[in-house]
């Protein structure tokens, strides 16, 4: 008769409960999992700015020197503990890809030469800046994204 009777309508709400009470959980677990990379994101730039000012040194993966590969393994070891590979190559392949648009203050940056080969990886530090140990006789620190072929990748 294409009515809906007490029983089927029983079945109907308890359904309709069940499916609503599975997307109120799905929805607090990837809250949760966007606080924690946020979290995650913002103890990296912390721990980018502590090493703010130490030396460039060619393989160097200490505060008493870094590379720029040493200078984002350190840092993220140190942030969140994650050990990530000393080069910069190795580095884009251990993280997950994200687009540009994407990309938030922590993240990495790599940049990428004319073969698409990675020469240089910084934390990206959101407005066209970067944190970054770049080359023999400067100082690890804030600068600008001085290339446009780069790509990003999420350690978080």
């Amino acid at each position: 008769n294409g009515r809906v009777g007490p029983a089927t309508a029983k079945v109907i709400d308890k359904y309709v409960a069940a499916k609503r009470a599975e997307w109120l959980k799905a929805k607090a677990e990837a809250k949760k999992r966007a606080a924690s990379v946020s979290g995650r994101l913002a103890a990296i730039i912390s721990a980018a700015k502590r090493y703010d000012g130490g030396r460039y040194v060619r393989g160097g993966r200490t505060p008493s020197g870094f590379d720029c590969s040493g200078y984002t393994s350190y840092v993220v070891r140190k942030a969140i503990g994650k050990s990530l590979p000393h080069q910069s190559g190795a580095q884009r392949s251990s993280v997950k890809r994200i687009s540009r648009s994407a990309a938030k203050p922590g993240d990495l940056i790599f940049f990428h030469g004319g073969g698409g080969g990675v020469y240089h990886v910084g934390i990206y530090a959101g407005g066209g800046k970067l944190y970054h140990s770049s080359r023999p006789g400067t100082r690890v620190g804030l600068g600008p994204i001085f290339s446009s072929n780069v790509s990003f990748g999420r350690v978080a």
